[in-house]
């Protein structure tokens, strides 16, 4: 589950990356409205492996890290 916050509502994209920096999928491309949001995201098909998400709007992006392990996803607290 991928947790995040608006400040203002907006077309955001989020984009999931393997570590190469390939994209493996586009999770959200569209209007949301201000708040607190979730997304669910089946990694059962891909290798394990390190996956970084972005989030991106108008103003600003933001990039995390996860860690893909025997089909467990998880997710660092530090910003990249």
């Amino acid at each position: 589950m991928i947790k995040f916050a608006l400040p203002s509502s907006g077309h955001i994209t989020l984009d999931v990356f393997n570590s190469l920096g390939e994209k493996v999928t586009s999770l959200i491309n569209g209007m949301m409205e201000a708040g607190f949001h979730s997304v669910a995201f089946d990694a059962t098909h891909l290798p394990s492996g390190i996956y970084f998400y972005q989030i991106s709007t108008v103003l600003k992006y933001s990039q995390r890290k996860w860690y893909y392990s025997n089909r467990v996803l998880t997710q660092r607290s530090e910003n990249l």
